[in-house]
């Protein structure tokens, strides 16, 4: 097997830029790093890459509900940031980059956690960095990996040329890939999306593992009261889902009787979810 490339100086930039980010929102409550982990990208069964991912929390306190700091510390820090607010009253969403990182930050409603999720361009092993970048890895973007092309996006007969391989299968030197709706070069089950989403045919989901959208979610059992609204974060990131995988799209939310965290696991598209009784105000 195909040995890991060294993490430290992608895993290392990444880690410190979030930081630095959560620093200055953070004032007098310290920044937690949550968790970080790799996602390996394979070519025909071969480890080809590694992407280096990392989550940071923030307590924020009452007056600190405002989101428009966040987007002027990634401004600050010459991070090329994007905001936009969710549906209901006191969500925030913002996406940033800068040199290939990638940031999404996240606001859930009422007094909470301020979460920075990034990523890394894949770091590709030696020989094989004439790849092209996925378009998604494992914990990146909404749903799940494309069963055919594992978040490529391209056709992995043809390697995305649209040429064929193999005389006589298709006519004219063409790919098995030119007969699909995306054009040529692109994954024909998934379109050229590279993953299978909420918003794929109902029969397209549930032949790769995605519930549809109307899955019953089980009522979640109450859970003991953590100290920090970041502790309870950090126990939940490190539970498996019951498929085994870690990887999860976390969000927060926080009333009088309760904080909440929900998401669906990366790996099968599970709903999960978390109640706690609310730590104390601090």
């Amino acid at each position: 097997m195909t040995a890991e490339p060294s993490a430290a100086p992608s895993a290392a930039l990444l880690r410190a830029a979030l930081l630095a980010v959560a620093a200055a929102l953070a004032g007098d409550r310290q920044p937690v790093l949550v968790r970080e982990w790799a996602d390996a990208l394979e070519l025909h069964g071969e480890p080809v890459g590694y992407r280096y991912l990392a989550l940071v929390g923030v307590e924020r306190g009452p007056a600190e509900s405002g989101f428009d700091r966040v987007t002027e510390a990634l401004t600050e820090a010459r991070w090329t940031a994007h905001r936009w607010s969710g549906p209901t009253g006191g969500t925030g969403w913002a996406t940033a980059k800068r040199a290939g990182l990638e940031l999404t930050a996240h606001q859930g409603r009422g007094v909470g956690v301020l979460t920075l999720g990034g990523h890394t361009p894949v770091v590709f092993v030696p020989g094989r960095e004439g790849l092209r970048q996925p378009l998604y890895t494992l914990s990146t973007g909404p749903g799940v990996l494309c069963p055919d092309c594992q978040g490529w996006g391209i056709c992995l007969i043809c390697e995305g040329t649209g040429r064929s391989h193999s005389p006589g299968s298709f006519g004219y030197g063409r790919c098995q890939c030119w007969a699909g709706q995306a054009g040529p070069g692109r994954c024909v089950d998934c379109a050229g999306q590279g993953r299978i989403t909420s918003y794929s045919p109902p029969w397209t989901r549930r032949g790769h593992g995605l519930p549809d959208s109307a899955v019953a979610r089980s009522a979640p059992r109450p859970e003991p009261t953590p100290a920090t609204a970041l502790d309870a974060l950090a126990d939940v990131a490190h539970r498996p889902c019951a498929c085994g995988d870690l990887r999860c799209h976390w969000q927060l939310a926080r009333t009088r009787t309760e904080l909440r965290i929900t998401g669906p696991c990366q790996a099968c598209a599970r709903p999960r979810s978390y109640a706690f009784a609310p730590p104390p105000a601090r």
